[in-house]
């Protein structure tokens, strides 16, 4: 039987024909589909970032009313806009318009169906977007292909937790040295720092209208080498204060003994343990601290502004603030107690106080008149100076660690109350640090000018406020 090879010739080029384009087009689709995989995966993870921080940046996302099919604040958009080009570095995305069916909507849950209970009030930021990017490969009447352009969508959610209210007070340094400048320019350092907490009463203001319970609070317990408690109505006058305006309070209890007629008297030294008992186990409207007044007493420019809710411009707080002028020494336990005490008033169950200091405490004068004791043991000496009584009573006998153990003995909703202590060091001069308040502090930061005292302040909030998920 003879096989006729000739008669097949041919048939190759045909099969390789008819084949080719089946191998092209299997190809392409999987090629181009692989790649569309990718593009979906890259949607998606550029949705879930965007969320995450358009969450962060908690705009009130107020939509465009000339284009409300947009969803979105102009600015959530941009957001939007900015991370997903990061991740799409071959598109032109130059902002929203590039986008497709860009979409933001900001919905706070607080007693809905859909509220998840356990994670209490909070606000959800639902996010979608698409974006058409061009084909590699174009199907055609021969091969079979994608069409000239493809759309990939995707969509994310995140939900930021309506932020835990604070009672936040503000231990400030007062004293004369406050009048000065920063060393790296500007204003006086108590004109800026007023004007920064200005600023923090303003933001927690707004924030604050958002909360459907409790509220952010704050408090300022300005000290020189005292604090001062207002006693009379109205705005001290910052030409003529007099003493009707406010009360000087002292946190230093004296040890007594009897005179030669046999009545109790103060000595001049220092009784440390009965000052911790006090500043710990006395709260501040049964305190007697203003009762020992001993020396020549002018007044004060300012006095404690206790935690309050209403922080707008023209309300209590910040109207009083603003007349308030720095004078005479520096104590900064006057300060710390005093700030402790109107805490412990406070109605929020997480509490931060905020030491502001420029400088140490004196060592050349106390809160009696007269010379001051260099050597604490010398028990017939003179009188305690004040970085002696901060010294001791904040480093040695641990009173900062002690005013938080107290302050766990209050409850609220069935919880303990947590308190917080931080310092910022405003324009220290070289190798000078505050030991007693370098105790007192679970964390210091030091701000060489105006502008890192704001940003370390906003950290502080920052890092108590809120949390994402």
């Amino acid at each position: 039987m003879k096989i006729h090879f000739s008669r097949q010739k041919g048939h190759a080029a045909i099969m390789f024909v008819m084949v080719v384009p089946v191998l092209l087009g299997v190809f392409n689709l999987g090629t181009e589909g692989a790649r569309a995989m990718q593009q979906k995966a890259r949607m998606n993870d550029a949705l879930e970032v965007a969320a995450l921080a358009i969450s962060a940046h908690d705009d009130p996302n107020l939509q465009n009313e000339d284009d409300p099919e947009n969803y979105g604040s102009s600015v959530n958009r941009q957001i939007a806009a900015d991370f997903i080009s990061v991740y799409f570095p071959n598109e032109e995305i130059n902002g929203p318009g590039d986008l497709q069916q860009l979409t933001i909507k900001r919905s706070k849950c607080d007693d809905g169906p859909k509220c998840d209970s356990s994670e209490g009030t909070y606000y959800q930021y639902d996010l979608s977007a698409a974006l058409e990017y061009e084909t590699w490969f174009k199907g055609n009447g021969a091969v079979t292909g994608f069409d000239d352009t493809m759309v990939v969508g995707a969509s994310s959610t995140a939900l930021r937790l309506d932020a835990e209210p604070l009672d936040i007070m503000f231990v400030a340094d007062f004293s004369g040295s406050m009048q000065k400048k920063p060393k790296s320019g500007g204003s006086k350092k108590y004109v800026e720092l007023i004007n920064i907490i200005k600023t923090i009463a303003k933001e927690l203001d707004e924030h604050n209208d958002n909360l459907a319970h409790k509220n952010f609070t704050i408090g300022i317990v300005p000290y020189d080498s005292n604090t001062y408690r207002k006693s009379s109505s109205g705005l001290c006058s910052s030409t003529d204060p007099g003493e009707s305006c406010t009360q000087r309070i002292e946190h230093s209890v004296f040890e007594k003994e009897l005179d030669s007629d046999g009545q109790v008297i103060f000595n001049r030294r220092v009784d440390f343990d009965a000052s911790r008992q006090q500043a710990l186990m006395v709260d501040y409207d049964a305190d007697p601290a203003g009762e020992f007044n001993i020396g020549n007493y002018h007044g004060s420019n300012f006095f404690n502004l206790e935690l309050t809710a209403e922080l707008g411009q023209d309300e209590h707080l910040i109207s009083n603030l603003s007349n308030f002028l720095p004078a005479s020494g520096t104590a900064s336990f006057q300060g710390v107690i005093e700030g402790f005490k109107l805490a412990k008033k406070g109605e929020n169950k997480r509490r931060v106080i905020i030491i502001i200091s420029d400088g140490v405490d004196e060592d050349e004068k106390g809160p009696l008149p007269g010379e001051v004791n260099k050597n604490l043991t010398d028990t017939d000496g003179p009188k305690h100076h004040y970085q002696q009584i901060a010294e001791e009573l904040m480093a040695t006998r641990e009173l900062c660690l002690k005013m938080k153990e107290e302050m766990k003995q209050i409850q609220v909703d069935g919880e303990e109350v947590e308190l917080s202590f931080y310092l910022v060091a405003f324009d220290y001069k070289e190798g000078i640090t505050n030991d007693g308040l370098d105790a007192c502090s679970d964390t210091t930061y030091k701000a060489d000018s105006t502008e890192e005292l704001q940003e370390y302040l906003f950290s502080i909030l920052n890092e108590e406020i809120g949390h994402l998920k």
